[in-house]
């Protein structure tokens, strides 16, 4: 199966030049965005690349709202955890002592 590549690429786009920006997006296919300026499709192929060296493939086509509800919501999934960590020890905690009772 291929991969599409993160780069940049000149088109033509009825007889006039443009630069093309193309990332992968989740599941299957790719993104495609196109600057008449080349310094401006470099720059956002550098956000790119460094989008997908920070967070993967699958977050690169994340945009910035997403990415900060799924960080938010990754935060709250700790704290959730580490509460449930903590009542699970003094769970045992309270039956090590109800056994030690007996």
């Amino acid at each position: 199966m291929r991969k599409t590549a993160t780069k940049i690429s000149k088109v033509k786009i009825n007889g006039h030049p443009f630069y093309c920006v193309t990332s992968p997006k989740i599941g299957k296919g790719r993104n495609r965005q196109f600057f008449k300026d080349k310094t401006e499709a470099a720059t956002v192929l550098q956000q790119k690349l460094i989008e997908q060296e920070n967070y993967g493939i699958a977050g690169v086509s994340f945009n910035e709202r997403h990415r900060a509800e799924y960080l938010e919501f990754a935060a709250a999934l700790h704290r959730v955890q580490m509460r449930n960590v903590k009542i699970d020890r003094v769970a045992n905690r309270c039956a090590s002592r109800l056994r030690n009772v007996r």
